[in-house]
């Protein structure tokens, strides 16, 4: 059976652990938060990836994307689904009709 000092001496030490428990887990999440902060700052300012080169040839749009150094080939994607046929024409026709309209605004 423990005697009434020694149960004051046992709460006290077991307060004391908390408490520096409490203190460690505030530290550590401060540590983490700027941490996380860094990590932003530096996501901010790293430089945008470079467009792709997109060209348009008898019709068909050709996209070249920026190199990223994965070890992934360079070669050339070319769009000639049926499927996006259609968006194509449109592209095709809109295009032709704003080159018209800058020849004739030039005149």
């Amino acid at each position: 059976m423990l005697l009434p000092d020694s149960l004051d001496l046992l709460e006290k030490v077991d307060r004391k652990l908390k408490k520096k428990r409490r203190n460690k887990q505030r530290k550590q999440r401060m540590r983490q938060f700027n941490d996380l902060w860094v990590r932003m700052e530096d996501s901010t300012t790293a430089q945008p990836p470079p467009p792709p080169l997109v060209r348009i040839i008898n019709g068909y749009i050709t996209v070249q994307p920026h190199d990223r150094g994965y070890g992934r080939s360079n070669h050339v994607w070319t769009s000639s689904d049926s499927t996006s046929t259609p968006a194509l024409s449109v592209t095709y026709f809109l295009l032709t009709v704003c080159a018209q309209v800058v020849t004739f605004q030039l005149c």
